[in-house]
C-alpha cells in the first residue's frame, strides 16, 4: 500500500517537472509555504553534476524540494532503463513531429499570439502566427492546458519562484556546450538553438492523448492533424 502510494505521489511530481536537454527542475507546490524550485544537471558520464534548490533552507542544508527530485530523478531513470527525460522524448513521435515543424517555422514564443476564442459556453486556446493566421488549436481544458500555458507564456516571477517559462529559459543556459557558447559570444546561434526556440519546440510536450488540433504551414501546405 505504501509503494502504491508512493508511485501516486511521485506520478503527481511529475506534473510539476520541466526539462530541457540534460537538466530537469521541479516547480514548486502550491501549498508549498517555502517554496523553491530545485535543479538537477545530469553529467555526461557520471551521472549527477550539481543539484541546488532557489529556497533559503537550501543555503543551509539539503531542502525536500531537492531530496524530491532526486527521488524522482532516480525512479525514472530507473523505468527508462537508465536514459534521461530528453533521451526519452527525443526518440518518441512529439520530438520528431516538432523537429519537422520548426524547421520550416521561424515563430517563437515572442512572435506567436495565444488568445483564448468563445465558442458557446466554451473557450477554445488558439495560437496564431505574425502572419496572422492560426497555426495551432489547443482543444483539451484540463490541467494539461495549465502547464501548455506555462510553458508558453512570457518569463517573469521573482528569482526564488520564477515560471515555468523562466526556468525552461534557464535550464537552456545551463546545458549549453563549449561550441555554443563560444558561437554565442560572437553573435551567432547552432542549428539546434535555434531549433530550440521554435514556437514548436515549446509546444512539443504535450500528454500524448487526444488534447489537441494542429494547423500547420508546412512547405506551402495547410494540413490539419488531431492528436
Amino acid at each position: 500500500m505504501d509503494t502504491m502510494a508512493n508511485q501516486d505521489s511521485i506520478e503527481r511530481k511529475l506534473e510539476r517537472v520541466a526539462f530541457h536537454r540534460h537538466a530537469v527542475a521541479l516547480m514548486p507546490d502550491a501549498l508549498d509555504p517555502r517554496p523553491g524550485i530545485a535543479f538537477l544537471v545530469e553529467g555526461q558520464k557520471s551521472g549527477v553534476l550539481q543539484r541546488f534548490c532557489s529556497c533559503d533552507i537550501s543555503k543551509k542544508r539539503s531542502c525536500d524540494h531537492a531530496l524530491a527530485l532526486s527521488r524522482i530523478y532516480k525512479q525514472w531513470k530507473k523505468r527508462l532503463k537508465e536514459k534521461n527525460f530528453d533521451d526519452d522524448f527525443r526518440s518518441s513521435i512529439w520530438d520528431e513531429f516538432a523537429q519537422i515543424l520548426g524547421e520550416n517555422c521561424r515563430e517563437t514564443l515572442d512572435s506567436v499570439r495565444i488568445d483564448f476564442i468563445k465558442a458557446g459556453n466554451a473557450h477554445s486556446l488558439k495560437v496564431f502566427g505574425s502572419d496572422g493566421e492560426e497555426m495551432f488549436s489547443y482543444l483539451s481544458d484540463g490541467v494539461d492546458r495549465e502547464r501548455f500555458l506555462e510553458r508558453c507564456e512570457k518569463e517573469f516571477g521573482p528569482a526564488a519562484v520564477p515560471n515555468r517559462a523562466a526556468v525552461l529559459a534557464r535550464l537552456a543556459l545551463m546545458t549549453l556546450t563549449e561550441n555554443e557558447r563560444a558561437m554565442n559570444g560572437r553573435g551567432f546561434e547552432a542549428r539546434r538553438q535555434m531549433l530550440e526556440k521554435s514556437f514548436w519546440h515549446r509546444a512539443r510536450h504535450f500528454s500524448g492523448y487526444p488534447v489537441m488540433a494542429l494547423i500547420s504551414s508546412y512547405r506551402g501546405c495547410r494540413e490539419r492533424y488531431i492528436f
